[in-house]
């Protein structure tokens, strides 16, 4: 998550939290309330996967605005999943 958050902050994105693990990340929005939360779903104890196709209809079933793999972070990729 370091490169995230590097990569977030040098975007211009404020971060204000992290999380080692699933349980410590819903915590953390619940106590953060953030605009955007960025979850890893390869979190130890979370679901985990590769790739959006590999999630089937999940990721609009679940209520998220997208999936953004970690080669495709960038502003223009979380904007675009914003407007």
């Amino acid at each position: 998550m370091l490169r995230a958050r590097a990569l977030l902050e040098a975007e211009g994105f404020d971060v204000v939290g992290e999380a080692e693990d699933g349980a410590g990340a819903l915590a953390a929005a619940r106590r953060l309330r953030p605009d955007v939360v960025l979850l890893d779903v390869q979190l130890p104890d979370m679901t985990s996967s590769r790739d959006v196709s590999e999630f089937g209809g999940l990721v609009e079933r679940c209520g998220a605005r997208g999936f953004v793999s970690n080669g495709e972070l960038s502003r223009v990729a979380l904007t675009a999943l914003l407007e």
